[in-house]
């Protein structure tokens, strides 16, 4: 499931040159019932709760990859944080642990490389480019270098 979701995530040569500007992102696997998470600069923690289907897969290495872009401090994530898009038109529904700005810009690439068809827990299944236009524009233009999934 983990080689599926980053071959997804590997048809946007822009956003994977982001994610592995400082070396090579290191997946483990951990057998336990907690959260994913993330260590920066550059490791992924996948726990059960990151499995069950391709899609949950590349929605969670997708979110969680997205904390790592912001371990590395780059512009678009700058970017993020200048254009205040959770107060524009508030946080994306579908992350369960909590709101907040950091967890805004990682569930803006977990949602958007999933969209359609992704049902989340929190809010079932979220029209993106309806719901979070610009949510989905920031992630296409930004951060997928204009490369959909859908």
């Amino acid at each position: 499931l983990e080689t599926d979701a980053i071959s997804l995530l590997s048809r946007s040569p822009t956003y994977m040159g982001m994610l592995c500007s400082q070396g090579i992102v290191n997946i483990q696997r951990l057998n336990s019932n907690e959260y994913n998470y993330v260590t920066c600069p550059k490791t992924i923690t996948i726990t059960n709760i990151g499995l069950g289907n391709p899609k949950n897969t590349a929605y969670v290495l997708a979110h969680e990859s997205g904390h790592i872009i912001q371990c590395h401090g780059l512009e678009v994530t700058r970017d993020f944080y200048f254009e205040r898009l959770w107060e524009r038109e508030g946080y994306i529904c579908s992350y369960p642990a909590g709101f907040s700005p950091p967890e805004d810009f990682a569930e803006t690439i977990g949602i958007y490389v999933v969209w359609p068809g992704f049902i989340t827990r929190s809010c079932g299944e979220v029209n993106y480019p309806a719901k979070y236009p610009l949510h989905y524009q920031f992630a296409k233009d930004n951060l997928f270098g204009g490369i959909e999934f859908k």
